[in-house]
């Protein structure tokens, strides 16, 4: 049963969880760009202004030779000399040097930098937005060798470790409460630590591998009986409706569903895009998580 319900919430659920030290950075390089501008400008704007004129002298600038007609030398003489003034930095960044006094080295020198900055802040948008998972990114490695280097490296790590869970055993007489965190810690996939060791591999490979897709399957003995179905229903819906509202459970795998989408909430959370990701659940003979690479769909 194919179990694909791209969220439209990838909200962070543990508290615990680091978002990596890419975003991180990309954050950090972001926010000392914009202070440095802030800076450069202020400065740039302090100098200009300390070697330049009042502002109110400017509103007599640059005075056409028709207006000057007539006047006397002496007004004549005030006019010209004003519309030689240099115009400030403010003014010349709103007019996009459109005025002839601002055509002089310091606002050249001020304007070119902020033109730089504003080329490296698009930069770091686009690096952040590529950090997060918000597209798919390009490899110069064809999707074929992709696939079988990376099923390689998978399966060579499934053969050391799992993802394992706990198998907590309830009563109908304990409280509600704690019976939906008992199922809850079922089919949690960070409940057991050891299982972030396989987990941050197979990050590493899907960030290694952009051109793949992983098909997280839920495996589950038996299907779920009917009288539990309320209790189960209520857990599942406190505990995904957040992170996957369009999510509807399963009246007969909810618990290999909960597992699917419990593994699936932790990856997007440690960067990989949840359309990478395709889910699905099954009857077998043993609960598990089955792991499996996949080339993705263009």
């Amino acid at each position: 049963m194919d179990a694909e319900l791209e969220p439209l919430v990838h909200g962070v659920r543990m508290e615990n969880l680091d978002p990596g030290p890419s975003r991180a950075k990309s954050f950090g390089r972001g926010a000392l760009i914009l202070v440095s501008l802030s800076l450069f400008i202020a400065l740039g704007a302090w100098i200009d202004q300390s070697h330049g004129v009042p502002t109110e002298q400017i509103e007599h600038a640059e005075s056409d030779n028709d207006q000057i007609k007539g006047n006397s030398p002496y007004q004549l003489k005030y006019v010209i000399g004003q519309s030689h003034r240099p115009a400030p930095l403010g003014t010349c960044i709103a007019t996009l040097m459109r005025r002839p006094t601002c055509r002089r080295p310091m606002v050249l020198f001020m304007m070119a930098l902020l033109l730089v900055l504003t080329c490296v802040c698009c930069c770091e948008v686009y690096s952040c937005c590529a950090c997060c998972g918000g597209h798919r990114r390009k490899s110069a490695i064809p999707e074929e060798e992709q696939l079988r280097s990376g099923k390689e490296e998978l399966e060579e790590l499934l053969k050391k470790k799992s993802i394992n869970f706990v198998a907590d055993q309830w009563s109908d007489a304990a409280p509600k409460a704690e019976i939906e965190e008992k199922i809850q810690r079922s089919w949690d996939v960070s409940y057991i630590a050891e299982n972030f060791e396989l987990i941050e591999e197979v990050v590493r490979i899907m960030k290694e591998y952009p051109g793949l897709k992983l098909h997280v399957k839920g495996c589950t003995t038996s299907k779920m009986a009917e009288k539990d179905l309320y209790i189960v229903r209520s857990a599942f819906g406190k505990d995904f409706s957040e992170d996957f509202p369009w999510a509807v459970m399963d009246l007969e795998m909810a618990y290999a569903q909960g597992r699917v989408l419990s593994l699936k909430r932790i990856l997007g959370d440690l960067g990989i895009s949840h359309k990478r990701i395709r889910t699905s659940y099954e009857l077998t003979k043993e609960r598990k998580i089955v792991l499996e690479l996949e080339v993705q769909e263009v």
